[in-house]
């Protein structure tokens, strides 16, 4: 008798146990609200952050969310996760043209749109091996191009040089190496 209680007793211990351990008896919630906050202009080619917090009535609630980028209804890009009442996720833009692009955001209980830019971007330093030049002399130029996290890309440049009245004397397109660096004269 008491080795039958014993197995009762433990039995349910264990079912008690696997019960809290069940995924589907976690509580759901339906946001019933959402605020996304995203880059106006998004780079290509870069990893861009979008914070997002969902709302049932004035409490923050956990869910999962999608985000989708489209270009012409056609979709580029897809991320989901799981936000816990707020979070970020992140958004590896793939090396796409520059334009107008959709983003979609969906969860449980909502989906929304915005419109997005996409360009590629990149920042260019310029250097030259003398601060002054004479007529005749040569100019020696340097370049540099890094990325929005200052790491070397390599990219297409045109270069363009007026002299001191404003009149162009040089326009050439040069590609920088797979360290951002690229030299001319």
């Amino acid at each position: 008798m008491v080795l039958k209680r014993f197995n009762i007793l433990a039995l349910f211990l264990i079912m008690a146990l696997l019960v809290t351990m069940l995924p589907a008896c976690t509580p759901v919630f339906t946001a019933e609200s959402y605020m996304a906050v995203i880059p106006g202009v998004l780079h290509s080619g870069q990893t861009e952050e979008v914070s997002l917090a969902l709302f049932e009535g004035d409490r923050l609630v956990s869910g999962d969310v999608e985000i989708s980028l489209l270009s012409d209804g056609e979709e580029i890009l897809n991320v989901e996760k799981s936000i816990d009442g707020r979070g970020t996720i992140s958004l590896n833009i793939p090396n796409i043209g520059d334009g107008d692009y959709e983003i979609v955001f969906k969860g449980t209980g909502f989906e929304g749109r915005a419109t997005v830019k996409v360009e590629k971007s990149f920042l260019t330093f310029i250097e030259t091996d003398k601060p002054i030049y004479k007529p005749g002399q040569t100019i020696g130029i340097s370049l540099y191009t890094v990325n929005n996290e200052l790491r070397p890309v390599q990219e297409q440049v045109t270069v363009e040089i007026l002299d001191a009245k404003g009149i162009k004397i040089l326009r050439t397109d040069v590609t920088t190496d797979e360290y951002g660096m690229a030299s001319l004269e």
